[in-house]
């Protein structure tokens, strides 16, 4: 996560942004990006806590810089 405020703060672009820019595009990697935090909208799966189901607020955490990277397995083989 501090990488990816460093990388935000020198760079003056997203995380989401830097990436693209730098390491997906130049490797050819379309299906490549970064989950961005997103209000759910209607048709989502409900989670489960012990006193019932609960809708989520958001889709994905703040935290885009720990972990929130997706690719497809055609990107990941060039």
């Amino acid at each position: 996560m501090v990488l990816g405020e460093i990388i935000e703060h020198v760079s003056g672009m997203s995380y989401a942004a830097f990436l693209h820019e730098h390491v997906f595009a130049p490797l050819g990697m379309a299906h490549a990006g970064v989950y961005q935090r997103q209000p759910i909208s209607s048709g989502h799966a409900l989670g489960y806590l012990a006193n019932g189901l609960v809708a989520p607020t958001y889709l994905t955490p703040d935290s885009s810089s720990a972990g929130a990277i997706y690719s497809t397995a055609g990107d990941m083989y060039r």
